[in-house]
């Protein structure tokens, strides 16, 4: 079968070995790398937020097909989630790595900027191996290139900018460009497609919480 392998009765997806491979690549640069903190604690961190995020993205399909799902559980957990799981998932990884870093006491934008880099550094080497195995031509390259650009970014301004300021910058052009590649081809991340709307959304969404947090600062300036 093309994109399995299959050992006896048991079959494996190319994709999901891909994608972890990838993962395990991101981590360890980002680990032997000098531009992050590497404590335990931020690690231990990053490894619960994703585990959550893989728990949270299967078992939430029961929020979207919780008919199905109480017919069919089995079923409902070995289909692939769709932009509604992937958003759900995402929401609790941020909640939890919120709750996480102020209860030790870790740098909250540090270990986000660290998380979403760890996540376009795996995205980057899954879209490599994708484009080598053929996949998607033109739109992977674009996508690829994306990326790219976004870790450029992150090496020519992180000494030059706080870790909040440039989180919000990359999440910033990473939603926009990802808008515009959109308007050609269907946008994926990893392998969930997502809908040119999600981009606009999280553009607007890092505007908004920038505004807030210069206002607060404001505020408090003025007491």
């Amino acid at each position: 079968m093309e994109g399995v392998w299959q050992v006896g009765s048991l079959i494996i997806n190319k994709d999901w070995v891909a994608m972890g491979v990838s993962l395990i690549m991101a981590f360890a640069l980002l680990h032997n790398s000098h531009y992050f903190t590497n404590s335990k604690k931020q690690l231990e961190i990053l490894s619960n937020t994703l585990f959550l995020f893989v728990i949270v993205y299967q078992l939430s399909s029961f929020l979207f097909h919780f008919s199905i799902g109480i017919r069919y559980p089995l079923s409902v957990l070995a289909a692939p989630g769709a932009w509604e799981e992937w958003t759900v998932a995402w929401i609790a990884a941020i909640i939890y790595l919120f709750i996480g870093c102020r209860k030790h006491s870790i740098s909250f934008s540090e270990t986000s900027l660290r998380t979403a880099l760890i996540y376009l550094l795996t995205e980057f080497f899954y879209l490599t191996y994708m484009l080598y195995s053929g996949s998607d031509g033109m739109a992977t390259l674009y996508h690829i290139i994306i990326i790219a650009i976004l870790i450029l970014l992150f090496l020519l301004l992180h000494r030059l900018l706080s870790n909040q300021t440039l989180l919000a910058i990359i999440l910033m052009v990473y939603g926009s460009l990802m808008y515009i590649r959109s308007l050609s081809y269907t946008a994926k991340m990893i392998f969930v497609y997502i809908p040119e709307w999600w981009f606009l959304l999280l553009v607007l969404l890092i505007v908004v919480i920038l505004i807030s947090m210069s206002l607060h600062q404001s505020i408090r300036k003025e007491r």
